[in-house]
């Protein structure tokens, strides 16, 4: 089935031809550009056969909003800092961050965003330099929605709650889509939507930065975050979304690459129950915001208790391999246990 399949792509490339000369206003756009929207396709299509995802579902011209170039065929960059398309011009942009030095760009996509914005994203190969050796102290983090983390130090970060802060605004703009379902009225929603996007993302790669830079292992749980909006039982579903688990610890994995700081993701179970000076467990509901320890008396705020036992289960898990005679497999930058 995979050697049938694998021909394909190559009759399909071949009708493009045709097509872009039947129809003068696909052929405008670069050649290369449009056998990445096939390779795309075939892509899919083969992750669904190995049976990686679900059948693949047509996508009609509204929601197709990315387009990639190879860099050098059809797209480039001038001297002045300017983006140059093919059939379209030299177009200002506005740098993020400026390129690494000895990067060299493959190729760039070109995405429009639902509020009307264009982003240009540019993909590069660059030689990995060896990240520092971190001498900083040890940290656990426990995620939570009252708060959006507290270490194991005590200090505690505030949840933002970009998506609560912006619903009010929300309603509103969705009413008058309901009422009248204009370009403008739609617009005035996605825009509002990406605000809190970005608002988010903004918050999460610094509070990740900042960890990174200070803490040389950085411990948290691998939470199941997917299992725990599936239903929709819980309530806090929407909670949970805006406050970016799953964002914040795959932030971490990458950034602590960079560093030099080592990720480790412990098993959740009993971290808020059991109790980081003794060990035994407590059972407390989520009203409950202290833990009082009645075995050695160990009493503190909930959250803070969560975080020492994240990182006391690290101890135990590195501790582990030495007491049977192996090495721990620290080399790597992201340990996920």
């Amino acid at each position: 089935m995979k050697r049938a399949y694998q021909y394909r792509l190559y009759p399909t490339q071949k009708q493009s031809k045709a097509i872009r000369t039947e129809h003068p206003d696909i052929g405008v756009l670069n050649f290369s550009a449009c056998q990445q929207v096939l390779r795309r396709l075939d892509k899919i299509y083969r992750e669904f056969v190995k049976g990686k995802r679900g059948r693949p579902r047509f996508k009609p011209l509204e929601r197709f909003r990315s387009l990639e170039f190879r860099f050098g065929d059809g797209s480039g960059l001038t001297k002045n800092g300017r983006l140059r398309i093919q059939n379209a011009g030299e177009i200002r942009i506005r740098w993020h961050r400026r390129l690494p030095e000895g990067s060299h760009i493959k190729d760039l996509v070109l995405t429009h965003h639902r509020d009307g914005k264009w982003f240009v994203t540019f993909r590069f190969e660059i030689s990995t330099p060896t990240p520092p050796t971190h001498t900083g102290p040890a940290v656990g983090i426990d995620v939570g929605l009252e708060s959006f983390a507290t270490l194991s130090t005590g200090e505690k970060i505030e949840n933002p709650r970009w998506y609560r802060k912006s619903e009010q605004g929300l309603q509103e703009a969705q009413r008058r889509y309901s009422q009248h379902t204009s370009q403008r009225n739609r617009r005035r929603v996605s825009r509002l939507h990406a605000k809190a996007q970005r608002q988010r993302k903004d918050f999460l790669h610094k509070l990740s930065h900042q960890m990174t830079q200070e803490f040389s292992l950085v411990a948290v749980e691998k939470l199941n975050i997917s299992k725990m909006t599936a239903n929709g039982e819980s309530g806090l579903n929407k909670s949970i979304h805006d406050a970016g688990w799953g964002e914040f610890r795959q932030m971490l994995r990458y950034k602590v690459e960079r560093t030099g700081s080592k990720l480790v993701e412990v098993n959740p179970a009993y971290t808020s129950q059991a109790c980081a000076s003794c060990g035994q467990l407590v059972p407390k509901t989520l009203s409950l915001r202290v833990h009082d320890c009645p075995h050695c008396g160990f009493c503190c705020d909930r959250d803070l208790n969560a975080a020492l036992v994240i990182l006391s289960k690290v101890g135990a898990l590195l501790i582990a391999p030495l007491q049977a005679g192996t090495q721990p497999s620290l080399h790597a930058r992201s340990i996920r246990l």
